[in-house]
């Protein structure tokens, strides 16, 4: 029987215990202002997350991509790490439909004009 609550817990530790990484990383591809950590950034993400259970949750990382070759960057890395990764579009929609379970990096597309063109 898998235990979904531990496996949540641990997801969510190896998100934290990573974050420093992870930023570094993501900054190293994206440069210093394209990657955000702070929390008055994190707060205007909440709506992506809180569909998901009622939970008042928002993101650990917001990166804002601007081409095709960052958006692979960011997904290697955030795999890399196992963290949870959900992207927004334009109109702040679901793209693809799915919600974060808990925390992560967030993906915010809205500086590309063109997605795979």
């Amino acid at each position: 029987m898998i235990d979904h609550e531990s496996s949540l817990n641990a997801r969510e530790n190896n998100v934290k215990g990573s974050e420093n990484n992870i930023l570094q990383e993501l900054r190293e591809v994206l440069g210093e202002d394209w990657v955000s950590s702070n929390p008055s950034v994190l707060e205007n993400y909440r709506a992506a997350y809180e569909i998901n259970a009622g939970k008042r949750m928002e993101p650990e990382i917001v990166v804002f991509p601007s081409s095709d070759s960052e958006v692979k960057k960011v997904i290697d890395i955030a795999e890399k790490y196992a963290v949870p990764m959900l992207s927004i579009g334009k109109y702040f929609d679901h793209t693809g439909e799915r919600n974060a379970e808990h925390g992560g990096v967030l993906m915010d597309l809205r500086r590309m004009d063109i997605v795979g063109g």
